[in-house]
Order: C-alpha cells, then sequence, then structure tokens
C-alpha cells in the first residue's frame, strides 16, 4: 500500500503543486448563453448587432483556449525553470 503524502510535504514542493494545478473551467459555454440570451432579442431589432453577437461568441471562445495554454505552462514548463540544479 503506497503512503499517502502529508498536505504539508506537498507544499515543500513547488514543482508538485504547479503540476497539480487542476484544468480551468470551461467558461464559454456559460458566456455564449448569456450572449444569446441579452443580444438575440435586441438584435432582431437592429441586425448590425449580430455582428457584436459573433465578436462577443469569438472573445469567449478564444478567452477559453488562452487560460487552457497559461494553465498548460504554469504545469509543465514553470516547474523546469524553477527546478534545482
Amino acid at each position: 500500500m503506497k503512503k499517502r503524502r502529508q498536505p504539508i510535504e506537498i507544499l515543500k514542493d513547488p514543482e508538485n503543486i504547479l503540476k497539480n494545478i487542476p484544468d480551468p473551467p470551461k467558461l464559454a459555454p456559460i458566456l455564449n448563453r448569456i450572449i444569446d440570451e441579452t443580444i438575440h432579442p435586441i438584435a432582431e431589432k437592429n441586425k448590425a448587432l449580430y455582428i457584436l453577437d459573433s465578436i462577443l461568441h469569438t472573445t469567449a471562445e478564444i478567452a477559453d483556449t488562452i487560460m487552457y495554454s497559461i494553465t498548460k505552462t504554469l504545469r509543465y514548463n514553470i516547474p523546469k525553470l524553477i527546478k534545482k540544479k
């Protein structure tokens, strides 16, 4: 049976902390629903607002991608930079 590491031991190892960062939550589905509920009703009256709708949806998707990339950087590259020689 593998011995479980104590929380204090985990905190002493910054590399371990970074490797255990969870994936960020997916916010795009939530933001897209909010965008749809707010922009679509008023866009029926002003069709030009569909351009704003597209921009907002794209921004929501890009934000998720950026957050995932930042998390991967923290998880895999930062430990290599702080690793003791």
